[in-house]
């Protein structure tokens, strides 16, 4: 992403917003939604007239993962196994998703998408349920959050037929009984984060080989 020399810039609109940010409308607003972007609403005005501040904008690039789009941008995936599989991360914590893009990265997915609230995963599953958007392959879910449980997603999932091939990553803090709990949702595999991001790699070369490309050569540890 390019540095911006005018950091106290303010950009009135979606389309002043988006430009600044390389991205189109859709994407932008998709993630003040889901991931917390910097947006203003004046007082008084319409709900869709909006504002913000570059140097808001500049701070929120420095602790959000940009390959929530794309991780091929990061270099040449055609020779991965996981070249062609889409991911949905949920978690919200800055830290822990930055390291799973950073797995994802490292293993060669190309399309990566994040959430960072459960409200906004189960809008996501909704709209893919209804054929809205495309099914993910894999979702990586934290189950703790500040508010809500993750485990609304595994109920959700496991409620509607059309979702539940999808295959099912667990990474979290919470103790071993509520990883057996989280088995009776038919999830495929549960990865303490204090494991650390190898056995996060280790649960995606573990997946069902429909998952992906086991004629291409996995990425050595």
């Amino acid at each position: 992403m390019q540095q911006h020399q005018h950091r106290e810039r303010l950009l009135n609109g979606w389309k002043e917003i988006s430009q600044y940010l390389m991205r189109g409308v859709r994407t932008v607003q998709r993630w003040e939604m889901d991931l917390a972007l910097p947006i203003h609403r004046p007082r008084g005005r319409s709900r869709s007239a909006v504002l913000a501040f570059a140097s808001e904008l500049d701070a929120w690039l420095a602790r959000t993962p940009m390959a929530l789009t794309s991780a091929s941008d990061e270099g040449d995936t055609g020779n991965s196994p996981f070249a062609a599989m889409q991911v949905l991360v949920v978690e919200d914590n800055v830290e822990d998703l930055n390291t799973c893009i950073a797995v994802l990265q490292r293993l060669g997915v190309a399309q990566v998408d994040a959430v960072c609230t459960i409200s906004g995963a189960r809008l996501r599953l909704e709209e893919i349920a209804h054929g809205k958007l495309p099914k993910p392959d894999v979702i990586v879910l934290d189950l703790n959050f500040a508010v809500e449980s993750g485990f609304e997603i595994l109920r959700y999932r496991k409620a509607h037929p059309i979702l539940r091939d999808i295959q099912i990553i667990v990474w979290t803090v919470l103790p071993e009984s509520t990883f057996n709990l989280s088995q009776l949702f038919d999830i495929e595999k549960v990865v303490p984060k204090g494991a650390g991001p190898r056995e996060l790699e280790a649960a995606f070369t573990d997946l069902p080989p429909a998952i992906h490309n086991e004629d291409v050569i996995t990425p050595a540890p």
